[in-house]
């Protein structure tokens, strides 16, 4: 999902300016304050004639770190705010707003006091009993951190820039209208005829495979391995007595509910409670017998090679070491390993009796899709018999269809709605579809009028992010942009 949201930055971000409201409601980046400025003051960059301030910086990182939060269902984290380049977003973001904010200055459009009055005051989080609470608003504003002529400053920002969005806005057509819901409503009538891979069925012989492993060597490689002289340190060789296990459920009780969220019995999870106990337990065991084994007092009990298969622990956890390190102690189904690396056993390409049966495998695969999509091609050139009758279908009434996974039916949708041939083939990892079209229908007109105001807002909507996108461009021309600090981070 990540990989698909930085590539469509543009639609993750909701709007260009940041309301009032997300400036009070943004929740705060959840792994530590973002600080930047110097000796010299708060700015962190200069646009034009105007300044942003760490103050924004960090308003602009809470809001994207809510939307994103929100989007990720409460589970963005620091890791995936640094794939997403979160600093990067809020200062392109920040630099963009300032681009505007001064070609709205040079037009004079201003905020004037009652309309920063009317944007407040028509907060429903400043609100009681129903109308406008000045305390609520000083409470609200207190408990943030925000001082009222920051939060004041923010409000006018955010009336200017919609000033000066709302005049880049162009209506929509008729024709426009009519292609956008042409595009969304168009009708196909659908036969088609599916071909599902069979490895199993596909011809080979040894000479075969042995070439084609000779041209693929570099795919059939052994794993990456650590042969680890270890030490097991095991829960079940941890002795416990009921008084223990007791004090231990009573003070970690909350540990153990059940699906309704009530605490169970001791009686009823003392298995779950004696295993809890004995792993915290052994790990200061553990613990020791590292400390032991670095310092030679203890030897190893067994020496182990392990890989990606058959490892009886998560290996990222040894993947930052070197040879001739010890291992801690990572954590094991059933207790802890701590050792020494031996080695690490870098990948080598197979010898071929190794990946004969690896490469005959892929070979299958190729050999039989292209077979596949020789017969998709026949069938689609010289006519379908027996083939499944869709019916007339939009796209996205075809990518929800039954009679296809979903993997099918988006592959066949891409391959029926992005051209005009009346017949083809569209491809999954594993099975050709073969299609017609015998027929489509066009403009439905009664639609058209039902759908007329979501598609004028839709076509006036992306008219005015591509004159303003445009704008921003040729501003940057225009206005000076320097950078005061670089974008590093210090938690806080």
């Amino acid at each position: 999902m990540i990989d698909w949201m930085q590539k469509n930055r543009k639609f993750l971000v909701p709007t260009l300016w940041i309301s009032a409201i997300a400036f009070i409601g943004s929740g705060a980046v959840g792994w530590g304050a973002y600080k930047y400025g110097n000796a010299g003051g708060d700015k962190i960059a200069k646009v034009g004639d105007r300044y942003i301030t760490n103050s924004d910086m960090q308003s602009t990182l809470n809001n994207l770190y809510s939307y994103y939060n929100s989007v990720f269902q409460g589970k963005f984290t620091k890791e995936m705010a640094n794939q997403m380049h979160l600093q990067e977003q809020a200062f392109a973001k920040l630099i963009d707003d300032n681009i505007l904010l001064n070609y709205a200055d040079e037009l004079g459009i201003t905020a004037l006091d009652d309309e920063v009055i009317k944007e407040f005051t028509s907060i429903k989080a400043f609100w009681v009993d129903g109308k406008f609470s000045k305390s609520r608003l000083e409470q609200i504003l207190r408990s943030k951190g925000i001082n009222k002529k920051q939060f004041e400053e923010e409000v006018k920002k955010g009336i200017i820039l919609r000033k000066l969005t709302n005049l880049l806005k162009m209506k929509a057509t008729p024709l426009e209208k009519e292609a956008l819901y042409a595009g969304k409503n168009l009708k196909k009538d659908i036969v088609i005829k599916k071909l599902t891979l069979d490895p199993q069925s596909v011809s080979l012989n040894d000479e075969e495979i042995q070439k084609f492993w000779q041209n693929h060597k570099e795919s059939y490689k052994s794993k990456l391995s650590y042969t680890i002289e270890a030490i097991r340190v095991l829960a079940k060789d941890i002795d416990v007595d009921d008084k223990s296990l007791e004090e231990f459920y009573q003070k970690n009780r909350l540990q153990f509910k059940n699906s309704d969220g009530k605490i169970k019995k001791f009686e009823d999870v003392k298995e779950d409670v004696k295993k809890a106990y004995a792993l915290k337990k052994i790990k200061k065991a553990a613990l020791k017998k590292y400390l032991e084994l670095k310092k030679g007092k203890i030897k190893a009990d067994e020496t182990i090679t392990v890989d990606a298969d058959n490892a009886p622990f998560d290996l990222s956890k040894i993947s930052s070491l070197k040879q001739g390190d010890y291992i801690k102690a990572v954590a094991l189904k059933d207790g802890y390993l701590t050792g020494k690396i031996v080695s690490i056993n870098k990948p080598k390409a197979l010898p071929f009796e190794k990946a004969k049966v690896l490469a005959k495998a892929d070979l299958a695969k190729e050999k039989g899709m292209k077979e596949l999509r020789q017969k998709a091609n026949t069938l689609a050139k010289n006519g379908i018999e027996d083939g499944v009758e869709l019916g007339f279908l939009t796209i996205s009434q075809l990518q929800k269809s039954d009679k296809l996974n979903p993997q099918e039916s988006n592959a066949l949708a891409q391959a029926i709605f992005t051209n005009e041939n009346e017949s083809g083939t569209a491809s999954t990892k594993s099975s050709v579809i073969a299609y017609k079209i015998k027929a489509q229908k066009l403009l439905d007109s009664d639609g058209l009028k039902k759908e007329d105001a979501v598609l004028s807002k839709n076509i006036a909507d992306l008219k005015r992010d591509s004159v303003q996108k445009g704008l921003i461009k040729q501003l940057k021309n225009r206005y000076e942009i320097k950078q005061l600090v670089q974008l590093s981070k210090k938690e806080g």
